[in-house]
């Protein structure tokens, strides 16, 4: 296992919530497309057919050409979860204009 994964709690890695990502270009936006790491296809996060177990998804993210894998919420978990990428990307934005002359 390779050492981002081992950054993922155990608890989650085994659940079957798992899917593959893409960085795919939506107009003037980079966004992350999600693929079911079985077939290559669009994955749904509203379809847990289209999910996978973390293993797979890891996998897959090889020989499908992926970006990385990403975990599925579901309504009935006992999760919460908060996206913090685009507030870490803005940040570092703001602090790269500071130094930059």
């Amino acid at each position: 296992m390779n050492g981002v994964a081992m950054c993922i709690q155990a608890e989650l890695r085994k659940r079957p919530q798992w899917v593959c990502w893409r960085q795919e270009r939506l107009g003037d936006k980079l966004t992350k497309v999600p693929i079911n790491s079985r077939s290559g296809a669009l994955a749904k996060t509203n379809d847990a057919s289209t999910w996978s177990s973390f293993e797979e998804a890891l996998a897959a993210v090889e020989h499908l050409n992926c970006d990385g894998v990403g975990f599925v919420f579901a309504r009935q978990d006992p999760y919460v979860g908060v996206d913090l990428e685009a507030a870490a990307v803005e940040a570092t934005q703001a602090q790269l204009a500071q130094v930059r002359p």
